[in-house]
């Protein structure tokens, strides 16, 4: 055989025929079908996760506040900005995007002897939710 017949024949040879090209796809959707819902639950845990360790610093902080000034400190939300969680009008931490704070008829107050009172707050990222309560909360 020449040497220009056998680079020919290595030209068609080269490549991938397009039943080989379908079913790498066909693979790599279904892998993406199995990973996909699982990353965002993972993301959404993330999230939640966040989303308590801010409502852990707020409370700290509120708890701290009221120990160290000698003053009664309420804990909520800011009406202006729905992320932000106040501590006598001060902000004191922030949630991150797409979580919610559903806040109890009695909110969270902490009193300059240490004590607390206040009721179980829920924190929900998509559809999973975390009880907190802020009086427990060390």
């Amino acid at each position: 055989m020449s040497a220009t017949g056998s680079l020919l024949a290595r030209q068609i040879d080269a490549g991938f025929t397009l039943f080989e090209l379908l079913v790498a796809v066909a693979i790599m959707s279904l892998v993406a079908g199995i990973a996909f819902p699982e990353l965002h639950r993972v993301n959404t845990r993330r999230t939640l996760d966040h989303a308590a360790r801010a409502m852990a610093v707020a409370i700290v902080s509120a708890r701290v506040e009221a120990l160290t000034r000698g003053h009664v400190v309420a804990l909520g939300p800011d009406a202006s900005a729905p992320d932000a969680l106040l501590a006598n009008g001060r902000i004191v931490a922030r949630l991150p995007a797409g979580t919610r704070v559903e806040w109890p008829a009695q909110r969270p107050v902490y009193f300059p002897d240490g004590s607390a009172r206040g009721d179980v707050l829920s924190i929900s990222a998509g559809a999973a939710t975390r009880k907190v309560d802020p009086v427990a909360q060390p």
